[in-house]
């Protein structure tokens, strides 16, 4: 065989992904295993040589890489024409003669691209490149151009654009594989693309050929298997509208099959694919999705790839198929806030910050830990261990009743889960000794909290001298030159003492005074609903919150600034470079850079830029204070509102109070000091670590722009890609290579950024928790929800991708989206459409961009006109209409 075409079952050869593309790279490699594949080869990338070296020649070429972003598409087109006038060398026609020659058996073949940048773990490149059906002989070498010039289609340089791939250069391969007359095809995922449940198959299956089920032309069956007990779990039989055969002379033909209300696949045929599905994962040791086909009773694969979209746990929160699950809870989303993984040195700085609280209070450091502990610290993520955690707060239920004030969502997610089937059988032995530990160890603690119960004033003075005393400590040793490891060891042991004997068990027991006061009131709300109204007002604007604080700061900052000065906020960056702004407005600015500079958003992470580090993030910030300073109310005389508020509530409750006797007015009285002392107090925790983490930030960076400028590092932010041991060890190791510890330190973080979709709830085998599909108001719309997520735009309804254009944001909603629609997704804020399943090219562009994506809606096109303000919910399936005028505004 010519080198440059690869037979699939030649043993005597090593396939590579370069040469041979995702699909064929796939195809040689199932073969190879005894797996059954239809039979066929490879025109591998160095095939095409000729024509790729002809193009580049070509003044479309050229014309190409010059174009700008918004005329790339018609550029693209050009190229792709002149690509349509390529003819074959002698070599190229006398290699596809002789591999045709092996293959006189078969009639008609399927002629697919095979780009090696496709069927990747990170992008699919789904329904970009180019498939042809049922090709005779006779037409072989006219498909194989074709499959040849979908590399130059506008769609997959879109595509690459969007998802970070260089547009300079192409390359491809095609498969020439004789062609299955199928009466049943479809698609498989080896996972649950829609809860990520890596222990559940999905399959899509339709009548003929896969096409309508690859490019959403039909809605079809599906079916869920447990493939750990090998049970059909569901099996949903969908409107199979149309199907695709082959005929006899060659080519496909579309036409309804009269069966469409019947199921497509017996039990036993599920099982035979979930079997060869799980195979498959077991080969290449990752979920894939494949591609498959009966003909004559006999299943075929007909492709198989990595599956692109799915959300990938750390291996060490991972149990194996068949043990009994654990749950946990994002700490680093639900609390923080975080929707991006924490860096490597971040994390870092925070399990040994976490391990010390541990240690402080209940004596042990087992409770970081995944098999025993509360935490667990891995992947970029800080997770509660709720299997554990349960022997602490007896159900989920009781738990999601505390976290309910922290976040509703998560609290109405936990309320579903069965505590009976997460729970850890036995309590962990860590977890059994944290109440006595916690007394015995700190009986300063309950000191604090009875200061804080019986003399707030004096308790709020010892807290403030024990707050000097903490930035005191962190200037000091801030001047000292300790190694990297020792200075963060000092740093969180300082932050450790100031939370776990000051600030914590002060702001604990505030919160359960204010708990206690609302109670109080318990019986006045039932009589008259207006009290419940004084008792909201009662918590606002309490002093000294340190994040109001901030925010006033701003905005009154904002207000120094001199309208007839500047236009636009560019022209007040240009002035702030300067240096040409008020010298009030410059003093209010240091102010602020002294006391929060070093905070930011994103702030627990050390990595995370700063405001003294990114001032122009806060010119902006101060920019928009600016322009909406002239509302009917800017956000310090809101301030001022709600302190008046709070204030007249107080007079109100202390008369409800006094009508039912001094002792209560005493006791309402007495909280309300306490929540006034120390209610304001709730951001010092986080606020102490952020102390702390900030001069170790300074610290890395200069520490990092040592390494990069001796070469050791690509640049100095690459230093929060390494452990704070790494760090300080590069120090006495001049030899130790950073640029390898950082890129093995990164490796599953880099596969969860920039998702911006991290579950609040997860188990451990990776199934996404979300909450109850709401009850539909009138007017919604329900489909199968096939990429999560929840957005609001204008509609846009198009029969066909070029009809009108489809601006960023707009809902498009459409019948159905073959591969020739996906560019327009780069705008769509979300996708709804008519016909189509959770696995066909769609879909899977849409969990790729992260665009909610609905599928299966009846009448979408019909229901909605352009410019209908609507709610896509791809997690619920819902699509929400009539939504609150305040809400389509613009």
């Amino acid at each position: 065989m010519n080198s440059k075409i690869f037979n699939f079952d030649d043993a005597s050869r090593s396939p590579l992904l370069e040469e041979l593309g995702g699909k064929g790279y796939s195809l040689v490699r199932m073969s190879q295993s005894g797996l059954q594949i239809p039979p066929g080869f490879v025109l591998a990338v160095g095939y095409f040589n000729p024509w790729v070296e002809q193009l580049k020649q070509t003044g479309q070429w050229k014309e190409f890489l010059a174009s700008p972003p918004d005329m790339m598409t018609d550029r693209a087109q050009k190229l792709q024409s002149a690509g349509q006038d390529l003819r074959y060398t002698k070599e190229q026609e006398q290699g596809l003669k002789e591999a045709l020659g092996l293959y006189n058996e078969f009639k008609f073949f399927a002629v697919r691209s095979s780009s090696p940048e496709e069927d990747l773990e990170g992008a699919s490149f789904a329904g970009g490149y180019e498939t042809i059906l049922g090709v005779d002989r006779a037409n072989i070498e006219d498909a194989v151009l074709r499959a040849f010039c979908s590399c130059l289609h506008p769609r997959v340089f879109v595509y690459k654009r969007e998802q970070g791939f260089a547009i300079d250069d192409f390359k491809i391969a095609v498969v020439v594989q004789s062609q299955v007359d199928s009466e049943i095809a479809g698609v498989g995922f080896s996972l649950n693309p829609i809860n990520n449940d890596y222990d559940e198959a999905v399959f899509n299956s339709n009548w003929g050929l896969g096409e309508t089920v690859v490019a959403g032309l039909a809605s079809p069956d599906q079916i869920t298997v447990n493939k750990v007990n090998q049970e059909i779990v569901d099996f949903q039989i969908g409107g199979k509208e149309t199907s695709i055969w082959l005929t006899a002379g060659g080519g496909t033909e579309e036409r309804p099959d009269p069966r469409y209300k019947e199921r497509t696949l017996a039990d036993d045929q599920v099982l035979e694919l979930t079997s060869q599905l799980c195979r498959i994962e077991d080969l290449y040791d990752k979920p894939m999705d494949i591609e498959w086909a009966y003909s004559g009773g006999k299943l075929y694969l007909l492709q198989a790839r990595p599956i692109t979209t799915h959300l990938p746990l750390p291996p060490a929160l991972i149990t194996k198929p068949g043990d009994r699950r654990r749950i946990y809870l994002d700490i680093s989303l639900v609390v923080q806030a975080l929707t991006e993984p924490i860096s490597v040195l971040g994390l870092d700085f925070l399990r040994g910050f976490i391990d010390g609280v541990f240690k402080e209070v209940f004596g042990t450091d087992k409770l970081v830990d995944v098999e025993e502990g509360l935490a667990s610290i891995e992947g970029g993520r800080l997770y509660l261990n709720l299997s554990n955690a349960a022997h602490v707060f007896g159900s989920f239920d009781k738990f999601a009743d505390g976290f309910q004030n922290m976040d509703a969502l998560t609290g109405e997610i936990l309320r579903q889960v069965d505590t009976s089937v997460y729970k850890t059988p036995k309590r962990p032995d860590p977890i059994g000794k944290i109440g006595p530990q916690a007394a015995i160890r700190n009986p300063d603690i309950p000191v604090t909290v009875l200061r804080t119960a019986l003399f707030p004033e004096k308790q709020a003075k010892r807290y403030r001298q024990k707050m000097d005393n903490y930035f005191q400590t962190l200037q000091q040793l801030e001047e000292q030159k300790l190694a990297l490891k020792d200075y963060a060891d000092r740093l969180r042991q300082e932050a450790i003492q100031m939370l776990v004997h000051t600030a914590i068990p002060t702001f604990a027991f505030t919160q359960k005074a204010m708990g206690k006061l609302k109670e109080g009131f318990d019986e006045d709300v039932k009589k008259d609903p207006d009290v419940q109204e004084q008792l909201e007002r009662i918590d606002r604007s309490l002093p000294h919150n340190l994040t109001v604080e901030m925010g006033l700061t701003l905005f009154n900052m904002s207000r120094l600034l001199d309208p007839d000065r500047f236009k636009s906020k560019e022209e007040l960056i240009q002035q702030f470079e300067a240096g040409d702004l008020s010298a009030e407005f410059k003093d209010a600015w240091k102010g602020f850079m002294d006391k929060f500079g070093h905070r930011g958003p994103g702030e627990l992470d050390v990595a995370t830029p700063r405001y003294r580090d990114n001032p122009q993030s806060l010119l902006n910030q101060v920019y928009m204070m600016f322009d909406s300073g002239n509302n009917d109310e800017n956000a310090q005389e809101r301030y001022d509102r709600c302190q008046k508020e709070r204030l007249q509530a107080f007079e109100e409750l202390s008369k409800i109070a006094n009508k039912n006797g001094w002792f209560r007015t005493m006791r309402f009285k007495h909280l309300y000091r306490i929540l006034e002392t120390f209610g304001g107090y709730r951001e010092h925790h986080k606020y102490f670590v952020i102390c702390a983490n900030g001069p170790f930030r300074e610290r890395v960076l200069k520490m990092g722009e040592q390494l990069g400028s001796t070469g050791r590092l690509d640049n100095r932010e690459q230093a929060f890609d390494l452990t704070i041991e790494e760090l300080t060890r590069s120090a006495n190791e001049p030899n130790l290579d950073l640029r390898s510890a950082a890129k093995k330190n990164t490796a599953f973080i880099n596969q969860i950024k920039n998702r911006g979709d991290l579950p609040a709830v997860i188990d451990s085998r990776g199934r996404i928790f979300r909450p109850k599909r709401p009850p539909l108001a009138e007017g919604d719309l329900v489909g199968q929800p096939v990429s999560t997520g929840v957005v609001r735009g204008k509609v846009k309804i198009l029969a066909n991708p070029d009809e009108k254009p489809l601006l960023p944001g707009e809902i498009l909603v459409a019948r159905a989206t073959d591969p020739g629609w996906t560019p327009l997704f780069v705008n769509a804020g979300g996708i709804v459409l008519e016909i189509g399943g959770m696995l066909q090219h769609g879909a899977l562009v849409a969990r790729e961009y992260g665009k909610p994506c609905i599928a299966g809606v009846p009448n979408a096109t019909s229901e909605f006109k352009d410019g209908d303000y609507i709610e896509v919910d791809g997690s619920a399936g819902i699509i929400r209409r009539n939504l609150p005028d305040e809400e389509t505004n613009e």
